[in-house]
């Protein structure tokens, strides 16, 4: 190639070059006046916008709305903005039907969704919004008898601001489907409780969602009252937040699943909850279990309830740590033996005395060891009070360590025959000396003044005596001078005085005997 050839080939490329420079350049300013074009528009509108937001004349307001175009603009007019005129004037402007239905749905005033639904032809969700929130009480009633949509209705149900709509809302609804939207997402509990209550069907997975999401626990309760499904009731009974749920589902679970049941016992920290399932549970061991666990006096209460195998009461009243659960269990249990092991051993007064006051506690021979040798005063005159032996009672008599008990004891016998084995008795004199007082039979008193071994004895039945002849005896030959001096205290005739005064030898007597018959005769 020549060098003239290659200079023109040079010459049309940087031609070409330029050209495509021209036309780059062009495009570039043809979009930088579309773009001017676009936002000159945005930005008449939103002076527009403003103009009918803020200003104080209601006149300007409805002109800028008059001049916006955009239809979004329009369409966040009359959604959102304050003027009731301004809103409705910009939705009617409004053309797109998609637009139109975004402010049905989402704007924030009753009339703009209602003229909304208006101009989509949708006369029974205009209705729809005057029944959820118009002031006028009549305008609702009126705009709800209109509605036979169940759709519109469950709207209602949901939404309405008077609860008295969203009841009657419902009641006109039949569909199942509608009571669970309803029951899922309204906020009113009477109405959940209500839409639950309509429900046919055991819609478990309902149930899980309105338990785990609803927080009212009227509602739980009233979910609980359709659930059938065990394992969901168990779920509740150990995992629900609310403290009466879980005691609620608990009392649902039916008594023939004792595993459950025991489980949910022994394992739960709730004490509502254990407290209904020691209400359910049979199973005495694991009551046993909970009673040396527990320190929950309202728990021990209840599962001691439920005890009543002997082997386990007699632990519990040996081994608990409770003093109420041993107080309960010791009122319970029938083996004497052990009664009398804990009064013997025990130091609280208070659980010696339930044992001994235990019905079943009747051994009189156990009774007669603790009336004779406890060292407390109150339980042995419990255990006086229920021996009806009169032998027993003759024994403690003088056998007792305790005078006090020896004295009640003996208060307590009423046979004559046992007031004359005691008036011969070598142990205590004062006891004795009562029995002899309490003899009738003066046969008896006369063999006894005669031959006693004991000295008290003899003098007490002297002093009873009524015949002379056995006093005037007594007199000269008792060994004993008191003895004497006790019939001499019954002889009021001075030549018998006189007699005696040769045979005493007690100085006492003598003087006594002496003073007697200068009394006597001073007298006459």
């Amino acid at each position: 190639m020549g060098l003239f050839n290659f200079l023109k080939k040079d010459k049309k490329e940087n031609q070409d070059k330029e050209d495509q420079n021209i036309v780059e350049e062009g495009n570039q300013k043809q979009t930088e006046k579309d773009l001017t074009k676009k936002e000159h528009e945005k930005r008449g509108n939103d002076i527009l916008k403003d103009l009918a937001k803020t200003s104080n004349n209601r006149h300007v307001r409805l002109a800028a709305v008059s001049q916006i175009r955009d239809q979004k603009d329009l369409a966040e007019v009359g959604k959102h903005f304050k003027d009731k005129y301004v809103r409705l004037f910009a939705i009617n402007r409004i053309e797109k039907p998609s637009i139109i239905h975004d402010v049905a749905k989402n704007a924030e005033y009753t009339d703009s969704r209602m003229v909304a639904w208006k101009l989509l032809g949708d006369e029974k969700r205009a209705f729809a919004e005057v029944a959820k929130n118009d002031k006028n009480k009549q305008a609702r009633q009126k705009s709800l008898d209109e509605i036979d949509d169940e759709e519109i209705l469950t709207d209602i149900a949901i939404n309405a601001k008077d609860k008295k709509i969203q009841s009657e809302a419902l009641n006109k609804i039949e569909k199942e489907k509608n009571y669970k939207k309803i029951a899922l997402n309204s906020s009113n509990k009477n109405i959940v409780v209500k839409a639950l209550q309509k429900m046919e069907k055991n819609d478990k997975d309902l149930f899980e969602e309105i338990i785990k999401n609803n927080s009212d626990k009227d509602v739980k309760m009233e979910v609980i009252n359709h659930i059938t499904d065990v394992d969901l009731l168990r779920g509740i009974a150990k995992n629900e937040e609310n403290e009466k749920v879980r005691a609620y589902a608990m009392n649902k679970i039916p008594e023939e699943n004792q595993d459950l049941i025991k489980e949910i016992a022994l394992n739960t920290e709730n004490k509502e909850v254990q407290l209904v399932a020691i209400e359910k549970l049979n199973d005495e061991e694991t009551l046993s279990k909970i009673l040396n666990e527990s320190k929950d006096h309202s728990i021990l209460i209840e599962a001691m309830k439920k005890i009543t195998k002997p082997e386990i009461l007699e632990d519990l009243a040996k081994n608990n740590k409770d003093k109420f659960v041993r107080i309960d269990a010791i009122k319970k249990i029938g083996n004497q033996k052990l009664l009398k092991d804990i009064i013997d051993k025990e130091d609280d007064e208070y659980i010696c005395k339930i044992a001994i006051e235990n019905p079943k506690f009747t051994d009189e021979k156990y009774l007669e060891e603790i009336a004779e040798n406890n060292q407390n005063s109150k339980i042995r005159k419990v255990a006086l009070n229920k021996i009806k032996s009169e032998n027993v009672l003759k024994e403690i008599s003088v056998n007792s360590s305790f005078e006090d008990t020896r004295h009640e004891s003996f208060n307590k016998l009423k046979q004559e025959e046992s007031f004359i084995e005691l008036s011969e008795n070598p142990g205590y004199n004062k006891i004795r000396i009562h029995a002899t007082q309490k003899i009738r039979n003066l046969d008896t008193l006369e063999k006894l003044a005669l031959n006693s071994h004991y000295k008290d004895t003899r003098v007490e039945a002297t002093n009873k005596l009524k015949k002379d002849s056995v006093i005037k005896k007594i007199a000269i030959s008792d060994n004993d001078w008191e003895v004497r001096y006790a019939a001499v205290k019954k002889i009021n005739s001075v030549p018998e005085l006189k007699k005696l005064i040769n045979k005493e030898s007690n100085e006492y007597v003598l003087r006594y005997i002496n003073d007697k018959i200068s009394r006597i005769t001073g007298k006459k």
